[in-house]
């Protein structure tokens, strides 16, 4: 399954979570989101579970008809109930996994306390990336690690944690274009035949690629 969906009426990309479309809210074609590989279940969860720490957010797409730029807000309710959706299909799977179940546990609790969260708009802006884009490689991670017991693996995670934690100092200072030029670094380096590894990062590095243009772009608009 696609792990994004388009509208047929505007050309957008949709998350598989979605019934309308974000932008034209033409209904889309139906997506089984139940389909999705765990690690990208727990990515989706992770990524919307962080972000409904904001009062909204604006999700930004380039225009296939004209060519150029269009942008929708979400409120935090629907931000949350999107979370709570990924969330419901988590303890579905961690039923029958216990290693996913400290990852739902985990992203219960975290979940619950963004929902009670009230930031300061032009504060959050600046650290909502650092805090999603982390926290979503760590969750997956912690999630697969014990996959893998050899020395290159190791290293190569902790190489990747490291990376991490620059881009997220890079964003919280405003230096988006370093912080862009460090997800370069972002993907599976050892075991080329590692195609689970591979597929997380690439996706992840696609993901924080598209987030620190619209974190960007949001910086931009600001009075």
């Amino acid at each position: 399954m696609a792990s994004s969906v388009h509208c047929p009426n505007c050309g957008a990309t949709n998350d598989p979570i979605h019934a309308n479309c974000l932008f034209c809210k033409s209904p889309l074609p139906r997506a089984d989101a139940e389909q999705l590989d765990n690690e990208e279940l727990i990515m989706r969860a992770a990524e919307w579970t962080a972000r409904a720490s904001e009062r909204s957010i604006t999700v930004h797409e380039d225009d296939p008809r004209t060519g150029g730029k269009r942008a929708v807000r979400m409120v935090k309710a629907e931000i949350v109930g999107n979370a709570k959706k990924y969330l419901a299909l988590l303890s579905i799977r961690a039923a029958a996994n216990p290693a996913l179940k400290a990852v739902l546990v985990d992203l219960e609790e975290k979940l619950a306390a963004n929902e009670r969260r009230n930031p300061i708009v032009s504060t959050a802006k600046k650290i909502l990336l650092a805090i999603a884009a982390g926290f979503v490689a760590l969750m997956v991670l912690g999630a697969i690690v014990s996959y893998y017991e050899d020395e290159a693996a190791t290293v190569e995670i902790a190489r990747l944690r490291a990376l991490e934690k620059e881009i997220q100092t890079a964003i919280e200072s405003g230096k988006f274009d370093r912080a862009t030029a460090l997800t370069e670094g972002l993907y599976w380096s050892v075991d080329h035949k590692d195609t689970f590894h591979i597929r997380v990062y690439d996706e992840h590095q696609r993901r924080l690629r598209e987030r620190i243009a619209e974190l960007r772009s949001d910086s931009a608009a600001a009075p």
